[in-house]
């Protein structure tokens, strides 16, 4: 069962950490509020292992007729959409001084989508389905944590980040993680409607 434990972890923190449509997703968001980039970070996390875990139920409830697959290719359309939306939001707010700042509310939701989506964690999220309950729900709890503390991570990168960083640069750092989240966004989309 450790065993087991420690690739779930490993495995969430790899996909979490290799996704780019994760981190493009995070840092816009983190960037925009600074001080508070671990909260954003652990909110989109959140997000992330509920929509996870959700779909993962929903799969285990109704295998049959649960057609995986075109769930998560609308929902990664649907997060090349948020990606491009929050990489917008992001270049048309100002300076990170001038507005209030992303909400964790925000965050969770758009990691909420991300979780849904499917990608390479629902093939492996599937694949641990097949083990027993127990076995599976160790799993699938590991894999939501190792991916939670890796996108906190991201998080708490930007706010030590934005600790250092003069006014003017991290300005500019902000927009080019708004930058970041619409060509990712943009090569989501076009990766779902060819």
């Amino acid at each position: 069962m450790m065993m087991l434990a420690l690739a779930g972890l490993s495995a969430g923190a790899a996909h979490a950490l290799s996704g780019p449509d994760h981190v493009a997703a995070v840092l816009p968001l983190a960037s925009d509020a600074p001080g508070r980039g671990v909260h954003i970070g652990l909110s989109w996390a959140s997000g992330h292992g509920l929509g996870t875990l959700a779909l993962a139920a929903a799969a285990g409830l109704l295998r049959v007729g649960f057609d995986l697959e075109s769930i998560g290719s609308h929902a990664e359309l649907l997060v090349g959409v948020a990606l491009v939306a929050t990489g917008l939001w992001t270049l048309l707010r100002g300076t990170a001084h001038s507005h209030a700042p992303a909400s964790a509310g925000t965050a969770a939701g758009i990691g909420t989508l991300h979780g849904i989506a499917g990608g390479s964690h629902l093939v492996v999220a599937s694949s641990a389905l097949a083990l027993p309950f127990l076995s599976a729900a160790s799993w699938l709890l590991a894999f939501v944590l190792g991916a939670g503390v890796a996108m906190t991570g991201i998080g708490w990168a930007v706010q030590r980040a934005g600790r250092s960083l003069a006014p003017p640069a991290w300005d500019q750092a902000r927009r080019l993680s708004g930058v970041l989240a619409i060509g990712v966004g943009l090569v989501w989309m076009g990766m779902q409607l060819v």
